[in-house]
């Protein structure tokens, strides 16, 4: 062949039949289904696990930014994840005894668990955080607590509203 190029060689021996092979002269495409509408159902309550985590990872490799997050008034209960919360208070309480949180002592405050273990190492080493952000992680992280606080009360105005039970 001219160039060198061989073309496939079709192995398929069938015969063409255009009553097969082909659509019927007034067959239509089926129309692609319409996608489902958007329900206004339930949605998750706001929250930023990156910056829980974020805050987590800073508070575990810097003195600093842990004086940092201490000052901003951070919470465990702020936290949408209870175990972020849960290694927020760990972290702060081997900080009061005057120790580096690390895996050894946040584990004695936590348990032993391979998952809380993991999750530490993952925080502590998984990730490289920018610990003179952590300040703003917190914030963050608090702002989002707030707009879960001030959903759940229109929440629940909206029940009393609709019961006709205004206090």
């Amino acid at each position: 062949p001219p160039g060198g190029r061989h073309r496939p060689v079709s192995t398929d021996t069938t015969p063409y039949d255009p009553r097969l092979d082909e659509p019927p002269a007034d067959w239509e495409p089926t129309p692609a289904p319409k996608p489902a509408p958007k329900t206004i159902g339930h949605r998750a309550n706001p929250h930023d696990t990156d910056a829980e985590e974020a805050v987590l990872g800073a508070i575990l490799i810097s003195t600093q930014a842990r004086d940092d997050t201490f000052a901003t008034g951070l919470a465990a209960h702020h936290f949408y994840a209870p175990i972020h919360g849960a290694i927020y208070d760990a972290v702060v309480k081997v900080d009061n005894e005057g120790d580096l949180p690390d895996l050894i002592t946040l584990s004695a405050h936590l348990g032993t668990s391979p998952d809380i273990q993991n999750r530490i190492i993952n925080l502590q080493a998984g990730h490289t955080w920018e610990s003179r952000n952590a300040s703003a992680y917190a914030r963050r992280v608090i702002h989002m607590a707030r707009l879960r606080t001030v959903m759940a009360g229109a929440l629940e105005a909206a029940e009393h509203a609709r019961a006709d039970n205004l206090p």
